[in-house]
């Protein structure tokens, strides 16, 4: 069931709901519009009837007004900020858009239409509404629907932690980290057996021979023993918490409570029979194990991030187990290679066992040399995409050599993934093509898409069920600080070698062989 803005009163109250309302519009145009300047403005008294803006104040700009109206249109409030829009001397503008957490009925949407006509025709400025439905149909094609209505099981954490802000009992304090820490030790066991399985799935039954297993249900009851103790401690403390502050027991209580269903939720994939589990196919076993431990490795990163309070300066990371493809928007050609060497060396500090294959475009004549990249072993090839005529051999390629077939015939993903990355702006039939592959090889691709080509991008992913996520320059600046030797070093050590033609080969026992003069190779027997 989906959810709407009054979800926000009940989680924040009616000030905070507005607040974050305003958030959560922010956020949605920073994601509709990343080659856009887009600005908040802090709230003041005069604050200019601005909340969010776009552009510069040196020419005209696009104002938004947030107004959280639930029930009643204000029009007093709107005609006040209308006004000081209207009338400001530190801009002209060229939009004002009203947008609002609810669905006009015919009598409201007849008022603002007389409102907006007279409006535009005395003041010569386009006016526009967005509302709830708008607001929601676009959070979803842009992905960021889960993001911005999240669930309570974790938001609880924020409750729990204004409520001990509260108290000047240390020993609740310490007592509250107890349990917060104790519940990431159990995402991490939890982890911990899902990893085991998933780096032993080619041979479960050996596996179990070795560990002294018969079972599924034997290895679970096995963790579950270990994980007791640990909840007997966590009850034990919420206990003597409710006995110096009942509300912040509660808390702590139903925020266990309601974590303990999650995680349950999340590993359901694997609650079936031995009989079952052992008969599924390599590649849906490996996949359904990829997720659960995707969303634990998630469920893990929101929780900690809460506890340490330190969103705010946490790095664009990665998970192994993130089943999504990427998206890289760009603005101009000479951003790419930066974004590619922070792109690649950010992959590679998460994900270090994994490799990597980059196909520049068809006009590049610039390679990054990535052996300078040294402080691991870099499983990496370059190469140019062969175009336009050759895509279909570029796809065979990929399907050749990420493809792998068990001993019964059947598609079993390697156990690390693979990353290809595309400089190029492949056509949407060939990336249709290409996600067919991730049904049969556990690889993720990596398109750099250039900023305004990215909403009708992104509309034929969502359309397509595609899972993606986008990453922009913007959302890059802590890793390229952080990064910055590593990257001017890449920078420095760039290479001619990139091959224009693709020659076929033939081999003395009869096969053949396409190759493009680096790492792009076409096996076939004849």
């Amino acid at each position: 069931m989906d959810r709407d803005f009054k979800y926000f009163i009940d989680l924040y109250g009616a000030a905070g709901a507005r607040e974050k309302f305003e958030d959560a519009c922010y956020t949605m145009l920073k994601r509709k519009l990343p080659n856009e300047y887009i600005q908040k403005v802090r709230e003041n008294p005069g604050d200019e009837g601005i909340d969010i803006f776009i552009g510069d104040f040196n020419e005209h700009i696009d104002v938004y007004q947030c107004k959280f109206f639930m029930n009643k249109i204000d029009y007093k409030q709107i005609n006040n900020s209308f006004k000081r829009a209207v009338s400001s001397s530190f801009y002209k503008m060229k939009t004002w858009t009203l947008v609002i957490p609810k669905i006009m009925d015919i009598k409201e949407t007849k008022q603002w239409s007389t409102w907006k006509q007279e409006k535009e025709k005395l003041h010569s400025v386009k006016i526009i509404l967005i509302d709830s439905a708008e607001i929601i149909v676009t959070m979803k094609e842009l992905n960021i629907y889960n993001e911005i209505f999240q669930l309570t099981h974790w938001i609880q954490i924020e409750q729990i932690h204004k409520t001990i802000v509260g108290t000047s009992e240390t020993s609740l304090h310490e007592k509250v980290d107890f349990i917060l820490n104790k519940i990431i030790n159990y995402i991490e066991i939890r982890i911990n057996v899902f990893k085991k399985l998933y780096d032993n799935s080619y041979d479960l039954k050996k596996y179990f021979y070795q560990s002294g297993l018969r079972s599924f249900s034997e290895l679970f009851q096995k963790e579950e023993i270990q994980l007791q103790f640990l909840f007997e401690q966590i009850n034990d403390l919420i206990d003597e918490i409710k006995n110096h502050n009942f509300e912040l027991g509660y808390l702590c209580n139903q925020f266990i409570f309601i974590q303990k269903i999650y995680i349950d939720k999340i590993e359901e994939d694997l609650r079936y029979s031995d009989e079952y589990l052992l008969s599924m196919k390599s590649s849906i076993f490996q996949v359904s194990l990829r997720k659960i431990i995707w969303e634990l490795q998630s469920e893990y990163k929101k929780i900690n991030n809460h506890i340490r309070k330190n969103e705010s300066t946490t790095l664009l990371s990665f998970h192994e187990f993130d089943p999504r493809n990427t998206i890289i928007a760009y603005h101009t050609k000479e951003e790419v290679l930066k974004l590619l060497a922070v792109h690649i060396i950010s992959l590679k500090k998460a994900v270090s066992s994994e490799r990597f294959e980059i196909f520049y475009g068809k006009e590049d004549k610039l390679a990054i040399d990535f052996s300078t990249f040294n402080e691991e072993t870099l499983y990496l090839t370059s190469s140019k995409t062969p175009y336009p005529t050759s895509m279909n051999k570029l796809i065979k390629y990929i399907d050749n050599q990420h493809s792998k077939i068990n001993e019964l015939g059947q598609f079993s993903f390697m156990l690390h993934a693979c990353n290809i990355v595309f400089l190029e702006e492949i056509d949407f039939k060939s990336i249709e093509k290409l996600m067919l592959l991730k049904n049969k090889a556990n690889i993720k691709f990596h398109f750099f898409i250039k900023a305004s080509r990215l909403e009708n991008f992104t509309k034929k992913l969502q359309n397509n069920n595609f899972h993606y996520r986008i990453i922009t320059q913007y959302e890059y600046e802590n890793n390229i600080s952080l990064y910055k030797n590593n990257i001017d070093l890449l920078l420095d050590n760039i290479h001619m070698n990139l091959s224009d033609t693709l020659d076929t080969i033939s081999m003395a026992d009869g096969s053949v062989f396409t190759t493009n003069g680096s790492s792009f190779i076409i096996r076939k027997t004849k």
